[in-house]
């Protein structure tokens, strides 16, 4: 079927997938005015259409910021659709490069997992945990999606006893064999061998922990993939709770974080740089001070001779106060994400190469004392957001190439 112009009420603006069940486009709802995701069904393909609304239905009814929206579901000249709302792009799309910083990794696999929790709590088993069917919005929010082959208590099961689908390299041990009798630890392995894609940029060996193809990994990471991916069942995490409840664990999300901003601005050159390959606590780190629950509170890596661009996966130390990563070669833009530590009362990126304007997300900091920046290549205006900044002591930025006059607002 070559490109409509309009399906429904949509218009449609060019295809962004194809299978062999129908075609993803990227439609204008002529009516809402918002831009939509139109899924359709081949109209060959009329022996799947109760799978086609019954994907819209369950979806429907789990409603949960994790799991995509359907928006509206229909048939305009023997074409079936559903028009769900309009994400940025795929897991799948993001992996392309290759393997994810380890924090951004933890962080999808956690919304994804509340995304399944929602559906599982509905009686609703996925079945077809993958990067394809995990979606990513431009301001990091992750949603499952693709509910067609789920299986619901509610609802009639149109798999055949003794029959596995899904996707390969994703389904579990037990799903290959009979996909109508799997429970909630399906999804969990599913899952578990995303995490090892993103973590390792390469698919499921499960004669390889993941930890063996990408060293940097902690081990309590490491434990907690292999955990997910136990070919038996009754070994792997019960539910997604319990997933849920080791993803988000302060102190590894915070070594997770400080090794990817090892790996992305050169840390060979780190304070006592064997540390990261360890599992030392991070409180014997140089220049690192934790708290009681692993949490970093005070990071200096002043004068490393750190290089490249200061990593957006930093905001995820959210108990951070004092940052100093001044006198280093770091360059690009100042992560608008710093915007999102809003503990921070000392933040230093002196003598730097840093470029770009200064994000106005930094006016979002609650409690700021210094804000250094003096000596880098910054330039456009000052942001009048850094007005909002009332506890603000020291403000530095000469030898930058700003312009524009200063704004009235950081008279407040």
């Amino acid at each position: 079927m070559s490109n409509p112009k309009t399906i429904g009420s949509y218009a449609i603006l060019n295809e962004i997938g194809k299978g062999g069940f129908g075609s993803v486009y990227r439609a204008y709802g002529m009516s809402s005015g918002r831009a939509v995701a139109l899924k359709t069904l081949n109209p060959e393909r009329a022996d799947s259409i109760e799978r086609f609304r019954r994907e819209a239905l369950l979806t429907a009814e789990i409603n949960h910021p994790n799991v995509i929206r359907i928006l509206d579901e229909g048939e305009d000249g023997g074409v079936h659709f559903i028009a769900m709302e309009m994400m940025s792009l795929s897991l799948r799309d993001a992996l392309s490069a290759g393997s994810l910083p380890m924090s951004r990794a933890m962080d999808i696999c956690r919304q994804a997992a509340l995304g399944l929790k929602a559906a599982h709590d509905r009686g609703v088993i996925h079945r077809d945990v993958k990067p394809e069917n995990i979606l990513i919005g431009s301001n990091g929010t992750v949603k499952v999606s693709d509910f067609g082959i789920a299986h619901a208590d509610s609802l009639p099961n149109l798999t055949a006893t003794g029959v596995g689908i899904g996707t390969g390299p994703y389904m579990s041990p037990e799903q290959i064999k009979d996909s109508k009798r799997v429970d909630a630890r399906a999804d969990v392995y599913s899952l578990g061998v995303t995490l090892y894609e993103m973590l390792t940029g390469k698919c499921c060996d499960l004669g390889e922990p993941a930890k063996a193809s990408r060293p940097a990994i902690p081990s309590e990471l490491g434990r907690i993939v292999d955990k997910c991916i136990e070919p038996d069942r009754e070994n792997r995490y019960a539910n997604v709770d319990d997933l849920l409840r080791e993803i988000a664990n302060p102190a590894l999300i915070n070594r997770c974080a400080l090794i990817d901003i090892y790996e992305a601005t050169n840390g060979d050159n780190w304070y006592y740089n064997d540390n990261w390959l360890t599992d030392a606590p991070l409180g014997s780190w140089e220049g690192v001070t934790a708290n009681r629950d692993g949490a970093v509170t005070h990071l200096d890596a002043s004068s490393c001779n750190l290089e490249g661009k200061i990593p957006s996966e930093i905001a995820h130390l959210t108990e951070l106060t004092s940052l100093g990563l001044q006198e280093n070669r770091l360059s690009g833009s100042i992560p608008p994400e710093l915007g999102n530590l809003t503990k921070l009362t000392s933040l230093a990126l002196y003598e730097n190469r840093l470029s770009g304007s200064i994000p106005p997300e930094l006016g979002n900091l609650t409690e700021p004392a210094y804000l250094d920046f003096h000596e880098n290549r910054l330039s456009g205006s000052i942001p009048p957001e850094l007005g909002n900044l009332t506890e603000l002591i020291d403000l530095t930025l000469y030898e930058n190439r700003l312009s524009g006059s200063i704004p009235p607002e950081l008279g407040n």
